[in-house]
């Protein structure tokens, strides 16, 4: 087997995975969880993207494909749905230093500083008992 040949295999098989990603969590999102369930299902360490690409090169080169900003956009859909009332909002203190970095990294992704520092509470939250919870009310 030539190298293009295994090149185009693996193509063809990283198609198919991002393909399966996709529709696992369009199924999840059809029963319209809270979004932090979504988030931590999907993106969370133990979630969809994590146990399809656990290189963490391979989950990179994920992040730039067309099927990883549908996910994004999914979860910004399930965001705006709102669940028991509104939305709610706090201020944070913080060094300049660190609220220059958090800006940089928003802007360098494309995204809005809230949910660049909303999606950092949520990694340090996963694992934590208050996501479970949020998944056991919304049971």
């Amino acid at each position: 087997m030539t190298e293009q040949a295994r090149q185009e295999i693996a193509h063809d098989l990283d198609q198919q995975l991002r393909a399966s990603l996709l529709d696992a969590a369009k199924n999840l999102e059809d029963g319209r969880p809270q979004w932090a369930v979504f988030y931590r299902q999907v993106f969370g360490s133990r979630g969809l993207i994590h146990q399809v690409y656990p290189d963490p090169d391979d989950r990179y080169e994920f992040t730039q494909t067309d099927e990883y900003r549908q996910l994004k956009a999914m979860l910004n859909s399930l965001r705006s749905i709102v669940v028991g009332g509104a939305h709610r909002v706090i201020t944070v203190r913080m060094p300049p230093e660190l609220h220059e970095a958090l800006k940089a990294e928003a802007k360098e992704k494309g995204a809005s500083l809230n949910t660049i520092a909303v999606a950092k509470l949520l990694q340090e939250l996963e694992s934590d008992a208050l996501l479970e919870t949020i998944e056991r009310d919304s049971a």
